[in-house]
């Protein structure tokens, strides 16, 4: 088995297989760092093909100090700045306006103060962000059994699975779904 660095020279010198070899050896490994951090399978994906982008451009300027620290720490940053990005494009969403606020006001019931229009629309929002965090078979189950109003039986077909199972989903889903609204509430 070539060594890091013999991967790395043959890189350099334009030899492709090196570079695949080498990305192959340490592939997981960069997906799990990064997605500790974007906390999204596809995001993460996303985050990784840039990360490997970077390494293959950076090579040149490697020092030969700890190959797997070096790209790890590329991975790191990358998943970082996509975090922050993330954030920056949620302010302007959420900072979205007199519009946003004219909405909410005019749904709100007349003998209803606008406090609690304000509090109920902040609440639906941030179910919306903890739905979006679960993981895809839960998040299923609970849009089709809270949101669509579907029997397990209705849910099991459409999700082609045994209704034991859809069960089993559901009570998982709430209990994760409780655990970090208890969490959100416990930080704001």
């Amino acid at each position: 088995m070539r060594s890091d660095e013999q991967l790395i020279q043959l890189t350099l010198q334009g030899e492709q297989k090196a570079f695949e070899e080498l990305i192959t050896r340490y592939y997981r490994h960069l997906y799990l760092s990064i997605l500790r951090i974007v906390r999204k399978d596809k995001e993460a994906e996303d985050v990784l093909q840039e990360t490997l982008w970077q390494i293959y451009r950076s090579l040149p300027t490697y020092r030969s100090e700890g190959f797997k620290t070096w790209i790890t720490r590329i991975a790191v940053n990358k998943a970082i700045d996509w975090n922050r990005k993330q954030r920056r494009q949620t302010k302007q969403e959420t900072a979205g306006s007199a519009e946003e606020a004219e909405m909410i006001l005019s749904r709100t019931q007349p003998d209803q103060p606008v406090e609690e229009a304000l509090i109920r629309e902040e609440e639906k929002a941030a179910i919306a962000a903890i739905l979006e965090e679960l993981p895809d078979k839960y998040r299923s189950v609970l849009y089709r059994y809270y949101i669509e109003d579907q029997s397990y039986q209705e849910i099991a077909e459409a999700e082609a699975l045994p209704v034991n199972t859809v069960a089993a989903r559901l009570h998982r889903a709430k209990r994760l779904f409780r655990t970090r609204w208890e969490e959100r509430i416990r930080h704001d």
